[in-house]
């Protein structure tokens, strides 16, 4: 019961980070330093998903929604 309240806080926080925000990036070790390490001037939030986890599953709709989105 605790993993599908985790999830589900997971869930609802990574939809809700989705709706603030306009853009999202996709982030991968070739860009990771300039992006996060070299800004100082924004402030990132950073959810990490892989797409063979089974907790992470259940997110990989609002994840690709987010990695399509077309104002990126």
């Amino acid at each position: 019961m605790k993993i599908y309240n985790f999830a589900a806080s997971l869930a609802i926080l990574a939809t809700q980070t989705y709706a603030l925000f306009e853009g999202v990036e996709r982030l991968d070790m070739n860009n990771w330093k300039e992006k996060i390490e070299g800004d100082e001037e924004n402030a990132w939030m950073v959810t990490f998903y892989a797409d063979w986890c089974p907790h992470c599953k259940p997110f990989s709709d609002v994840f690709a929604d987010a990695s399509n989105d077309s104002s990126v």
